[in-house]
């Protein structure tokens, strides 16, 4: 659509679109404001990534996948509205980005690889029971993260949990730490390098 508009502002969509492409607004650093459609189902890789001023953003309802980089270094977007439909988070789908209150929606299953790398302003995430993929360094360097609250299932052979998730997560709380430690990885350690922008396989 429009990448490296480094002048565009504000933006106004089609009510009928239905999927924002890959790069479609990616390092539009004065977007400030952007309105999605309702009937939005899908956002394409890195489309806002880089966006720097843009501090907000509502997920429509029917939006059910993020794909990786989607939201990657908005670093003021603070405040992140996500829809009850969302089931995936693609690879550091947030990676950098301040978000302050992250609550996740009911049916997500897949957080992918460093998506919320490098937060340092959450501090309480509770994992809902739908969830059955949590990436590689998914919430690494979230030096604010205090509480995490983990779903019964998190621990049985039917979830996965990537390395380092939490690595660097240095104020969790002693439950926050002694649930963490119980999964079957070793989530708390500094994961492996893998290319940024990776995907989920």
């Amino acid at each position: 659509m429009l990448p490296d508009c480094t002048s565009l502002r504000e933006v106004t969509l089609p009510a009928a679109l239905t999927v924002i492409g890959d790069y479609a607004f990616h390092t539009c650093h004065s977007l400030t404001k952007i309105e999605l459609p309702a009937a939005l189902t899908s956002i394409g890789h890195s489309a806002f990534g880089c966006c720097s001023s843009l501090k907000g953003i509502i997920l429509p309802s029917k939006l059910n996948a993020l794909a990786d980089t989607a939201f990657f270094a908005c670093t003021s977007l603070a405040d992140v509205s996500f829809p009850a439909s969302l089931a995936i988070i693609g690879a550091d789908a947030f990676g950098e980005c301040p978000i302050t209150d992250l609550a996740l929606p009911a049916a997500l299953t897949t957080i992918g690889h460093r998506a919320f790398d490098g937060n340092t302003c959450i501090v309480e995430l509770n994992l809902p029971a739908t969830i059955t993929f949590v990436g590689y360094g998914a919430f690494r360097g979230c030096t604010s993260l205090a509480k995490v609250f983990l779903p019964a299932n998190l621990t049985t052979e039917f979830i996965i949990v990537g390395e380092g998730c939490f690595a660097g997560c240095s104020a969790l709380s002693p439950e926050a730490y002694a649930a963490i430690r119980t999964l079957r990885t070793p989530a708390l350690r500094a994961p492996r390098p893998l290319m940024r922008y990776g995907s989920m396989d």
